[in-house]
């Protein structure tokens, strides 16, 4: 099985302006992005969409497809754009989000992701990941946790600590949306729960289905201010990504 990964990219950034045309490692932080995304075993083309050109200049010597997105609000609105403009020439039945500034998670773990929805979870319209959640990632409302059910389908996803006690799971934000999942989306509403800032809780309220893939170790991380890029440029340096 293979899937068609999105990459949506978005050059405003008012905590780390252009992040993703930082360079101080050598190379554009969107390349790094896309070049993890080549490393997936189960990935068979890589889409970026920009809202700026620029990001499609970094990104001209990538063997990737380029494609110049509208003014959507987030990532999944861009993807959902992409995937409509096309949808006829993309042979595949999911479709994954991969955050423009997460160029540290693992394709080994992107790769676990595309077979869960193939196997255990491919009745869900929407695929993610968690990892364990660190003490201070739990109680941090930066960090989005998800409680799961027994089948390994999302409950809730909260800014708050979920659950009361015990391991608490960081929500990895990378999705593999099914083809089905477009055809629906534009008509779930807003959350009942808007405060959290989550839109895939629209989705569980429209009655979509959010499969939960756990990883057994920490991965990844968004980068949105400087001291995560200085952490990243420090892996780069040590030669781990």
């Amino acid at each position: 099985m293979s899937a068609v990964v999105i990459i949506p990219a978005r050059l405003a950034s008012t905590r780390l302006p252009d992040k993703l045309l930082l360079a101080e490692s050598g190379k554009p932080l969107i390349c790094h992005t896309v070049e993890r995304a080549l490393q997936c075993r189960h990935v068979s083309s890589v889409i970026v969409s920009a809202d700026d050109d620029r990001i499609l200049t970094a990104v001209r010597d990538q063997p990737v497809i380029c494609h110049y997105s509208g003014k959507q609000e987030n990532g999944s609105e861009r993807v959902a754009w992409t995937y409509r403009q096309l949808a006829n020439k993309l042979n595949a039945e999911w479709f994954v989000n991969w955050q423009a500034d997460e160029p540290t998670l693992s394709p080994t773990s992107v790769d676990a992701l595309i077979m869960a929805c193939q196997i255990e979870m491919g009745a869900a319209a929407v695929v993610t990941l968690a990892c364990p959640a660190s003490e201070q990632e739990a109680t941090d409302p930066n960090t989005v946790k998800v409680v799961r059910r027994h089948d390994g389908l999302a409950l809730y996803f909260s800014r708050s600590r979920i659950p009361y006690a015990g391991q608490a799971l960081r929500h990895i934000g990378i999705y593999a949306f099914a083809r089905r999942f477009f055809g629906v989306r534009r008509r779930c509403e807003r959350s009942a729960f808007d405060g959290e800032r989550l839109e895939q809780l629209a989705w569980l309220e429209a009655g979509l289905t959010i499969g939960v893939v756990q990883l057994p170790y920490p991965d990844g991380g968004g980068i949105d201010v400087r001291a995560d890029y200085d952490r990243f440029l420090a892996c780069v340096d040590g030669g781990r990504t």
